[in-house]
């Protein structure tokens, strides 16, 4: 058994300062890691993306506050620190507000910059909660503990009520039913993930406890792994084999540092080819007909034909694109969803597709929203970090840093692996605990010189600071309010309650965001209100400020087309219809209504075309009729010459 950490002071501090300390990293650390994935609330869209920013932010400030003016820390000490994984982070932060300038809705970058300084400020309080007091790092693995045991009795509650009855029923999309396993996270797939970063510091407390805990924590362990195998998240499963391969590689690696003997690492890495050949064997030759059993889950990763894995490509080249044609600067933070469906025509999407509002690939949505220099400063953040541990690995003689060194290794290469297919970089709790990951990493790293000053930083800083530090739970406090009435607009809508749906459209605030979590303008839904209610001209006009903040959305260019129409402005009806099918070239409505818009201006070829571009399964009797009547007019035009 490793040794169990041991504190590492250069003097006893006194018995107060020593129980203002614990308290602080017990009231820190308890509310990011345990607290913090619980903040869930219903009545927005996503019920825990701005919810957790705004509560993220607000106890970041006050903690702050606490810490720098009550307690009289002076974590500002922290930049003067050898490593450089701080100023990366302030250099990554400074590229996204450099990226807004260039930005066509500045307000989308806002989130980026929120999230960004809630990543930083919890690196910095993270590092000096750490740096005198080592030892927490067994608190820490007890409290990740605790969050997870709670995540997995949401998760196995939501299993056995609406899986475990059914297993074989579908969703109203198609999707399998396990996609109501959420935990408390707004998708399965981010559960999972969030599963996953909880595991180097539970195997971490697993090996540094003894009898009844290590028990508890093996238990847990192996319940995270269940789930996560029975979550069905591709990019989590392979994030695992990732990291257990690299681990398993460590070990062979720094046997020496391990203890291992050649026969014994030799046994390692027979027993890693057999299960990676006998795998491979197992899936191949297992024939599956359910779409979504595990091993057709497995077969689709590297499937070419996989539906998921086309379209994520397509997506990814669209990316590229945008990069080819932003490299240096980007599209500005946040701004990703407002340009990529300039390239949806190339790709014949279809609405169901269009939903996401991120490539579903950190590294390329970074470049592309922040330029080639956003980019060096995300991707040098983890070669640093990495670099942190791979020394740790090789030069500490402690047991207890070098074992949470390799499991931290294996967390972030799998991490990184599920940022390539997946959006953890836009999550709170991921965010949070990956500051919490780098903290301890260079934690580890500065422990090979223990001696090492910290340096002073003025305290006249933490004002400044403090001000900027305002701003995220602003920003989440008004972005929630902002999901909130839109949430009771579509409750509305789905009435029928026009009056009802523009009231509460009104009161949506715009201050620090005009988009909602589905990348729809706010002020789509005024004008929807206005339209249904019969104004036409006030419709019209909170349409085109929609499209001013989000100027390839399909649905508003289609709205903002007919009331141009119903306006009887068919030439402007017609130039904002021929948009949004520039965008979306099969897009229902818009065909209809250009279709109807030709017949107007009497141009009876172009009104057939688009007609006979709609699906013939989607035809009714009106449209055979309007085609007979389209033919006949081309008929008598053509006889008239």
């Amino acid at each position: 058994m490793s040794k169990p950490i041991v504190k590492q002071r250069k003097k006893r501090p006194e018995k107060g300062e020593s129980y203002t300390k614990n308290y602080s990293i017990l009231l820190f650390f308890g509310f990011t890691i345990i607290l913090l994935p619980l903040i869930y609330l219903k009545q927005t869209l996503d019920p825990v993306l701005m919810p957790q920013l705004f509560a993220a932010g607000l106890f970041l400030f006050l903690f702050w506050i606490y810490y720098h003016v009550f307690f009289r820390r002076n974590s500002f000490g922290i930049v003067s620190f050898k490593p450089v994984i701080i100023w990366l982070a302030i250099g990554y932060l400074l590229t996204i507000i450099i990226s807004a300038f260039f930005a066509i809705n500045t307000k989308e970058s806002l989130f980026d910059i929120s999230k960004t300084l809630v990543f930083i400020g919890m690196i910095f309080l993270s590092l000096d909660l750490l740096k005198e007091s080592i030892q927490s790092l067994k608190t820490i693995s007890i409290f990740f503990l605790i969050s997870v045991s709670i995540a997995l009795i949401i998760g196995f509650q939501q299993y056995m009520k609406d899986v475990f009855p059914d297993p074989n029923r579908l969703l109203d999309d198609g999707r399998s039913v396990i996609y109501l396993v959420d935990g408390l996270m707004a998708h399965k797939n981010l559960y999972s993930s969030s599963l996953f970063m909880s595991l180097p510091l539970l195997i971490f407390g697993f090996f540094q406890s003894t009898k009844t805990m290590r028990f508890i924590f093996g238990l847990v362990i192996s319940l995270t792994f269940f789930m996560i195998f029975l979550l069905s998240t591709r990019a989590v499963w392979l994030g695992v084999f990732v990291a257990a391969g690299l681990t398993g590689i460590l070990m062979v690696l720094f046997a020496k540092q391990f203890g291992i003997s050649p026969r014994i690492r030799k046994g390692i890495l027979i027993s890693m080819a057999a299960l990676m050949v006998s795998g491979l064997i197992l899936v191949v030759s297992i024939d599956s007909t359910e779409n979504y059993s595990p091993v057709e889950r497995l077969k689709s990763i590297v499937s070419p034909k996989d539906v998921n894995n086309i379209f994520r490509l397509q997506v990814w080249e669209i990316t590229m694109d945008i990069i080819k044609k932003n490299p240096f600067v980007g599209v500005g933070a946040g701004n990703w969803k407002l340009i990529a469906p300039n390239f949806y025509h190339n790709f014949n999407f279809t609405v169901k597709q269009l939903n996401w509002i991120s490539p579903h690939n950190d590294l390329l949505w970074v470049w592309a929203e922040k330029g080639l220099l956003g980019f060096a400063f995300f991707i040098g953040v983890f070669a640093v970090t990495l670099y942190y541990l791979l020394t740790v690995l090789k030069r500490t003689s402690n047991s207890s840093y070098r074992l949470l060194a390799l499991l931290l290794i294996g967390g972030f290469a799998g991490y990184l692996v599920i940022s390539f297919f997946d959006f953890p970089l836009d999550r709170i709790v991921h965010q949070v605990w990956l500051a919490i990951w780098i903290a301890i990493s260079t934690i580890l790293y500065l422990q090979l010189t223990p001696h090492q000053q910290t340096g002073k930083f003025s305290f006249y800083w933490t004002i400044p600071i403090s001000v900027l530090l305002i701003f995220p739970f602003i920003y989440g406090f008004s972005a929630s309010k902002l999901e909130i009435y839109v949430e009771k607009a579509r409750k509305a809508q789905f009435r029928n309650d026009w009056t009802g749906m523009l009231e509460m459209a009104k009161k949506i605030p715009t201050t620090f965001r005009n988009l909602d979590a589905e990348a729809m303008p706010v002020y789509y839904y005024q004008g929807l209100a206005y339209e249904k209610a019969g104004q036409f001209e006030k419709a019209k006009t909170n349409y085109l400020l929609a499209l001013h903040d989000h100027p390839t959305k399909v649905q508003v260019l289609n709205n903002l087309g007919l009331m141009y129409f119903n306006l009887k402005q068919y030439e402007e009806a017609k130039q904002y219809f021929e948009r949004a099918l520039e965008i979306l070239p099969d897009f229902f409505e818009t065909l209809v209504n250009l279709s109807a818009t030709f017949i107007i201006l009497e141009d009876y070829e172009k009104s057939l075309e688009y007609l006979n571009k709609i699906p013939k399964n989607l035809w009714d009797d009106r449209f055979y009729k309007r085609a007979e009547y389209l033919e006949q007019k081309i008929r008598q035009k053509s006889s008239q010459k």
